[in-house]
């Protein structure tokens, strides 16, 4: 078995867990009981070396952050080569992506394509596989069953992009987007 090294970004008092023998590092601008870093994530670079991390997981952070860009340059210096990035951020079609004043972006499907390996349209070195991207609909929880909402993630994602494009709005907008990317380092 592997023992990983994570990051968790932006851990709050929910640090991820790991698998056992992995060893997780929580980093928060707020001094929490589970962060065992206490950072301002808008301040470059991190307190971490090259390619010290297996993998970064950030949950509902990325769209707090100033300057998504540095971000993303960051975790690409701090990850080994082949590491991965799991990420969870509100869609821009929900409310929730708009109507938290700390937030400053929204994300689509298509926000990480502009660090992809080969992407035409480029604003930093740092590039990335893209492994897997997720529309999550949650829907009002307490007015639809649990089996329903699976089936309606099911059904977007088998089409992801077309949802997002043309039928967004028949659903009520995505709650979430889910990303894994693979970090791709140039030898």
């Amino acid at each position: 078995m592997i023992n990983l090294k994570i990051l968790d970004l932006g851990c709050g008092n929910a640090k991820y867990k790991g698998k056992p023998g992995d060893t997780v590092i929580g980093i928060d601008f707020y001094n929490t009981k589970k962060a065992d870093v206490s950072w301002d994530l808008n301040k470059f670079p991190y307190p971490f070396k090259k390619n010290e991390f297996d993998m970064v997981v950030t949950s509902h952070v990325l769209e707090h952050l100033d300057d998504l860009v540095k971000v993303m340059e960051e975790l690409h210096r701090i990850t080994k080569p082949g590491g991965r990035i799991k990420i969870r951020v509100p869609h821009c079609s929900t409310a929730g992506a708009w109507t938290n004043p700390t937030h400053k972006r929204g994300f689509g499907l298509g926000t990480f394509n502009y660090f992809r390996v080969g992407s035409t349209e480029k604003y930093s070195p740092a590039e990335f596989k893209i492994l897997k991207s997720r529309l999550m609909w949650k829907g009002e929880s307490r007015y639809f069953p649990k089996f329903l909402r699976n089936f309606i993630d099911w059904l977007v994602n088998l089409a992801p992009y077309q949802f997002e494009r043309y039928f967004v709005y028949y659903f009520g907008g995505f709650d979430e987007v889910t990303y894994e990317l693979e970090v791709v380092k140039k030898r």
